[in-house]
């Protein structure tokens, strides 16, 4: 699809000079202990964390646009070329969502936000006659990246903005982080669970294919069977936090973490069955599979799931 930059009122414009728009006292603190992170937002806005999009913040009505969004990545998630993944990736995203109604995109540049040096890009894209602007910026930590963004109306953005910029000012880590836990072989290769990405597998040959609801299917000629796979984000270069495969016999697995004494727990396994009944407390489901939940040191846990033919591997907050 063709680029055009758009000619409107650009966001560098709209976030200058709102570093006072709100004064420290008209805002509250917003926790979002699952992803281990807070902020501030004016009071009166509503606001609720899921973990597929993070924290919405809706500036005017619950559930409609305009909305601010605050997405802490893990550690382990960060991002390799913030510029190539705005330009290319998430452009490409955008434009194959909205098809033509995508008419424009600003690339990526630095913007001060907050007295952050932030990267940043706009989308714009057209809905019933109306242009809308996705504002999308990325904050680089050494304890996860974060991802912001505002959708708002082109030209009338200034007050979702300026809640956006005390959210980028407040934004604060509250120590809780996704751990490298568990490694897992797939005929002969081995992937870890909260590291590897979907784009891992894509390199070591896996065919695949986008599922309705985000996942990621990949085939294997060897079994005749398919695994799905979730990340952070829905993004391929993003950490995989779920596995859902219908095959365990000969899966070797890796186990690093924290029991619920505080104890320092690590083993591996041949036979997955045998070690989630000898590592933990596993119980049997109605249907015969052994489950189990392992506690980790961020306070998180791992969700383990077998039958002995189809395991279900999980990093939960």
């Amino acid at each position: 699809m063709k680029r055009l930059i758009c000619l409107a009122l650009t966001a560098a414009l709209l976030l200058a000079g709102l570093s006072t728009a709100f004064a420290e006292d008209a805002l509250v603190t917003v926790s979002c202990p699952e992803a281990g992170f807070s902020t501030r937002i004016p009071a009166g806005l509503e606001a609720v964390y899921d973990e597929e999009n993070g924290l919405q913040i809706f500036t005017e009505h619950p559930g409609y646009i305009p909305y601010v969004l605050v997405y802490r990545r893990p550690p382990e998630g960060k991002f390799k070329d913030p510029v190539n993944f705005l330009n290319n990736v998430y452009r490409e995203y955008m434009e194959n969502t909205y098809g033509d109604s995508m008419i424009g995109t600003n690339p990526c540049k630095e913007y001060e936000v907050g007295g952050k040096k932030l990267y940043g890009a706009r989308y714009l894209y057209q809905v019933k006659g109306t242009t809308l602007c996705l504002l999308r910026l990325i904050e680089v930590r050494d304890d996860g990246d974060v991802e912001y963004s505002a959708k708002y109306i082109d030209g009338s953005g200034e007050a979702t903005l300026a809640v956006l910029e005390s959210a980028v000012q407040y934004y604060r880590t509250d120590g809780a982080v996704y751990d490298n836990l568990l490694s897992i072989t797939v005929n002969g290769r081995e992937y870890r669970l909260g590291n590897s990405t979907v784009d891992d597998f894509i390199a070591d040959g896996w065919a695949f294919q986008r599922e309705n609801d985000g996942m990621y299917g990949f085939f294997s000629p060897e079994n005749e069977s398919w695994f799905y796979a979730k990340t952070v984000n829905g993004a391929s270069d993003a950490p995989i936090i779920y596995l859902d495969m219908w095959w365990a016999d000969g899966v070797s697995v890796e186990y690093q973490g924290y029991g619920g004494e505080g104890e320092a727990l690590t083993g591996r396994q041949e036979d997955l069955w045998t070690w989630l009944k000898t590592a933990f407390d596993a119980k049997q489901n109605e249907d015969g599979a052994l489950a189990a939940a392992a506690p980790l040191s961020s306070g998180n846990s791992l969700q383990i799931e077998t039958n002995g033919e189809r395991v279900r591997l999980a990093i939960v907050p």
